[in-house]
């Protein structure tokens, strides 16, 4: 069916405990109102549900924006109408030019399930029409805020929760190609981040991923910020003293880096890309390196296979994901070595950890990704 969609129809994720649901739902009606850019009256809220009065013109862009939403369970493209005699015309008109020999209307909320009947029976009166809950056309009635809304098949959302409704973390965008990923993971669970990229040679990939991420926060109020830190040096530098070791010394670094930026910037945890089993991710090699990180390391991917997360990226990102791989500055095709926590403690001697540290975070360049055109 061609209808002249003029608005939205969004199912909100539900939320356990009436107030966090309340304020997600506000949350996420003020963010749907300031991304589709529609005015605020044009914008209701009912039952776990938020209808958008987006007019005909813009209809295309808001659902492409919705897409891109968190906290969005579902969503459908609508036809609005003043009135049930209106919302009959309408109907009829999208019968006819659709030719469809059947057709069925359903009620979405209690509101409308007596003029469901009445809708039908004026439809078959004044056409050939055999209502047919199985074939022909399925459409869907609903009424919010004084209007009627026909709608179709819904669409998934990416569902989570409002972006900004949880608290901010740093996201380690290099560990692994798959880092995308696990920053997305975290926002969809409310939770804004600021990526650090320790830059060696792939700022334009980073820049280009950074703006993917941010992509997914449109309309809301969140620091849209990233921050470069200069890692050439020091990579090859504990490339020469760490071996087959530098794997873990090099973690290490951006555990610990990370670590202090997050509190300078009021986050409240650390985000990884890694994968059990990959480039020598292991549970000892990950409690070793993560040894005297206070704040809490999050690794949304851990125990997930290559093969599901290639199949999440695909449905999620607009990029070519070979690029992604240019995130990663880890070229050893060996398996990392072994580490106890004493040779840790001597390798970071060596390599003068400390001072490693201080001169990243004093080299580190905060970049603002506010305008994302």
């Amino acid at each position: 069916m061609t209808m002249k969609w003029d608005s939205l129809v969004i199912w909100t994720t539900p939320i356990r405990g009436p107030r966090r649901a309340s304020r997600n739902r506000e949350m996420l009606k003020k963010q749907i109102t300031e991304a589709t850019g529609v005015n605020r009256e044009d914008v209701i809220s009912k039952e776990g549900k938020i209808f958008v009065l987006t007019g005909e013109e813009s209809i295309n862009e808001a659902a492409k924006t919705v897409r891109k939403h968190f906290g969005i369970s579902y969503f459908t493209k609508a036809l609005s109408a003043n009135s049930k005699e209106e919302i009959t015309e309408k109907i009829l008109e999208e019968i006819n030019s659709s030719k469809e020999a059947s057709f069925d209307l359903k009620p979405l909320s209690r509101d409308v399930k007596r003029d469901v009947p009445e809708i039908k029976r004026k439809i078959v009166e004044l056409t050939e029409l055999v209502i047919s809950p199985k074939n022909g056309a399925k459409m869907y009635l609903e009424r919010a805020g004084g209007l009627y809304f026909l709608c179709t098949e819904r669409e998934k959302g990416p569902g989570g929760r409002a972006l900004g409704s949880e608290s901010p973390l740093v996201s380690i965008l290099n560990d692994s190609e798959y880092s995308f990923l696990s920053s997305w993971s975290v926002m969809r669970k409310g939770h804004p981040v600021i990526p650090v990229f320790f830059d060696f040679h792939g700022r334009q990939v980073a820049t280009r991923v950074i703006r993917e991420i941010f992509s997914w926060s449109i309309g809301a109020e969140i620091d849209r910020k990233a921050i470069f830190i200069p890692y050439s040096d020091t990579l090859d530098e504990i490339s020469q003293i760490a071996g087959r070791r530098v794997c873990h010394i090099c973690r290490r670094i951006m555990y610990l880096v990370s670590e202090r930026l997050a509190r300078r910037e009021g986050a409240e945890g650390i985000v990884v890309g890694e994968i059990l089993g990959e480039k020598g991710v292991k549970l000892d090699s990950i409690r070793i390196i993560s040894r005297g990180i206070s704040l809490p390391i999050i690794r949304p991917l851990l125990a997930m296979e290559e093969e599901e997360i290639s199949r999440i990226m695909k449905s999620i990102v607009t990029m070519n994901l070979n690029t992604l791989k240019e995130l990663s500055f880890c070229r050893s095709r060996a398996a990392p070595r072994k580490l106890s926590p004493r040779e840790l403690e001597r390798l970071e001697e060596r390599v003068n950890l400390t001072e490693k540290i201080e001169v990243l975070l004093s080299s580190s360049e905060e970049v603002s990704f506010k305008d994302l055109s």
